[in-house]
Formats: structure tokens, sequence, C-alpha cells
């Protein structure tokens, strides 16, 4: 359901939508496929932050955290449950 959101999010908003050449998979490279990059992190922490009620900070802002929709998930998954 976590990535289900993000792909719609990606998809759907057109910073990155005009992006995406080929539909996403989950363990692709969102950096590398010129999906995402500094800007758009900033987006993409705002919208999870808003859609599933956490707080991101500093040390969170790390490029294995955003690096697949995989690893976006599973940083969700920790900060939604506390971790």
């Amino acid at each position: 359901m976590i990535n289900e959101k993000i792909v719609n999010f990606l998809e759907t908003n057109p910073e990155f939508s005009s992006r995406i050449i080929e539909k996403l998979q989950l363990d692709q490279s969102l950096v590398e496929a010129g999906i995402l990059d500094s800007f758009g992190v900033i987006a993409l922490i705002t919208f999870l932050e808003e859609t599933f009620n956490f707080r991101a900070v500093a040390e969170d802002l790390s490029q294995e955290n955003f690096e697949t929709i995989n690893s976006i998930t599973q940083f969700v998954e920790k900060k939604i449950s506390g971790q």
C-alpha cells in the first residue's frame, strides 16, 4: 500500500511524471533514471510527511533512503513505526 501511494504520486505529479519513460519498477534507481533529483527529494519528503504523518530529520536525507521505491517504502515503514 505504501509503495502504491509513492508510485501514484510520482506518476501523477508533473515534476516527476514528465521524466518517467517506462513503467516504474520497485527496485529501479530513481536517481539513475533521472526521475529524482535533490529538488524532487524535497517534494517527495513533503508528500511522505503529509501522507504518512511523520517528520523527517536531516539524518534521514540519505541517498540510501531514496534510491528506489522499495527503499523509500522501507524508510516510511521505519518512520511510522517509530524506529
